[in-house]
């Protein structure tokens, strides 16, 4: 199986790079000229120092535009609180799913012997999709 990412890089005014997005296909019953539609965004970094300010955000609504304008849709899964809040405002984006986990994670080593559960109650996990 291939992966083919994609990723875009954000600069300061000194020409440092101080975030990145990057998208994937997304396995998607919408078929495209053959091609799955769905993009999903699976990484938005933004550095420390310039969080907070809504480059974040701006670079999301970036990509979905680019996207759309490209005849995708774009999506996005976030657990980032920040995140959930400020596109659950956006006009741009709109939530698909909202849940709170109650149970804990379980993943099996690999050598099977033992399953290891991971500590992630209550953790929410949105949904978005760009309009």
């Amino acid at each position: 199986m291939t992966v083919s990412a994609q990723c875009f890089e954000l600069f300061n005014n000194n020409n440092e790079p101080i975030g990145f997005i990057a998208y994937i296909n997304q396995p998607s019953n919408h078929k495209f000229y053959g091609k799955y539609a769905v993009k999903r965004i699976t990484r938005l970094v933004i550095l420390p120092d310039y969080q907070g300010i809504g480059l974040g955000t701006r670079l999301l609504d970036f990509m979905g535009g680019y996207l759309k304008e490209k005849g995708h849709m774009c999506s996005i899964n976030t657990t980032a609180k920040n995140l959930i809040f400020a596109l659950s405002r956006s006009k741009k984006w709109s939530m698909r799913s909202y849940s709170k986990n109650t149970k804990p994670a379980r993943f099996e080593d690999s050598t099977k012997t033992a399953r290891l559960e991971v500590a992630r109650i209550g953790v929410r996990k949105a949904s978005f999709m760009f309009k």
